[in-house]
């Protein structure tokens, strides 16, 4: 074997590595009680907010308000990056980030399926919360679920370019 194959080989099996390892860093943040989900505006920024997760076969799930800011950005890109955080949305320094896609789900089916693993993994928390949320001004929110599957070698979404303000003349 020459040389220069063996070293092709060698960057194939660490790119396979890489790849495992993001994978296996996707498939372990459903364990998280709270991952930080960050989605972007059409300008490119960057926008937070920790979130529950669950597992659902090979994707991630998450539940938001059908309103929420969450699903209108998603709705211009379905671009994510998630990360494990606190219930406050503090991600330690050096915490794994896995980039994925979304998709909204909005079906009665696939939202009573989902919810019931929402459910099973926070039990008395979810109700709890689901509970004073309908208590609350605004009363019951329609919610829908974002289903998220892990992207490899994704790179940041480019900001849309806006005109520049003409001066005032």
């Amino acid at each position: 074997m020459k040389s220069g194959q063996a070293r092709t080989l060698t960057v194939r099996s660490r790119r396979y590595r890489v790849a495992m390892s993001a994978i296996a860093s996707f498939y372990a943040l459903a364990a998280e009680p709270f991952v930080s989900l960050t989605t972007f505006r059409r300008s490119g920024k960057a926008v937070s907010t920790p979130v529950w997760i669950a597992r659902d076969g090979d994707e991630l799930i998450v539940t938001t308000p059908k309103q929420s800011g969450k699903v209108k950005r998603l709705r211009n890109s379905g671009e994510v990056e998630l990360r494990p955080c606190d219930r406050m949305g503090k991600v330690k320094t050096g915490a794994p980030m896995v980039a994925g896609t979304a998709a909204i789900l909005d079906d009665d089916a696939s939202r009573e399926h989902l919810t019931g693993l929402f459910r099973a993994k926070y039990r008395a928390e979810y109700r709890i919360f689901m509970f004073i949320e309908r208590l609350g001004r605004s009363g019951r929110k329609d919610r829908v679920m974002l289903s998220f599957s892990a992207v490899l070698n994704r790179q940041r979404p480019a900001p849309v370019p806006r005109p520049k303000p003409r001066p005032n003349q």
